[in-house]
């Protein structure tokens, strides 16, 4: 169990199978940005994974945005985490189609980079008639301004003005770690950090 003043990745053990999912919906806008669209679906968001084997399906699958079971939504949404939506989706092979999956989107960006210890640079996009971009490699999270952030944002978030990786708090990753744990759940893995420390971008 980690340190509940530490803050945590929670995902896909990358090394624990070789499914490469991509989506193969036209409604991935949906989850893919940032902006808040308010939405339901009576049918599930379709995943394809190609001729990989299916038979043992990580809880999480992580290619960018997140595809969880039934048993990690459930384990997350019993903190009722601001700003995340889950649509049902389905993860689809050549011969197999598993549902009761669910895509992860997280609306929740708050400004907590430390910018003395972080390393960013702009990066010229003029090539390609697009506007400069703020690129952060080296990304560390100011303790100071996440304290100050209201407590029903603090479980899961993206940090602004670094929005690829999401973020958890220790305490939501512990209480569904343990429940994941208890019920045989696979190929998932965290990884803490503290305050002093890099935060795992990717």
């Amino acid at each position: 169990m980690i340190k509940t003043e530490m803050l945590a990745t929670f995902s896909e053990n990358l090394l624990s199978n070789d499914i490469i999912a991509k989506p193969d919906d036209a409604r991935e806008y949906l989850y893919s940005n940032n902006s808040y669209i308010p939405v339901s679906a009576l049918s599930p968001i379709i995943w394809l994974a190609g001729d990989h084997d299916l038979d043992e399906i990580p809880d999480i699958i992580d290619k960018g945005d997140r595809m969880v079971s039934e048993l990690i939504m459930k384990a997350i949404m019993s903190w009722d985490p601001y700003g995340i939506i889950f649509m049902p989706a389905a993860l689809k092979s050549e011969d197999k189609k598993y549902s009761n999956r669910y895509i992860m989107a997280t609306n929740n960006i708050i400004d907590v980079m430390n910018e003395e210890e972080s390393h960013t640079y702009i990066e010229d996009n003029s090539d390609y008639g697009l506007p400069p971009e703020l690129i952060v490699d080296e990304l560390f999270i100011c303790e100071n301004k996440y304290n100050l952030i209201p407590e029903h944002k603090k479980h899961i978030f993206r940090v602004k003005g670094s929005d690829d990786t999401i973020f958890f708090s220790a305490e939501l990753v512990n209480h569904v770690w343990d429940i994941a744990e208890k019920n045989g759940a696979i190929g998932l893995v965290q990884e803490p950090f503290n305050f002093d420390e890099e935060a795992p971008v990717f």
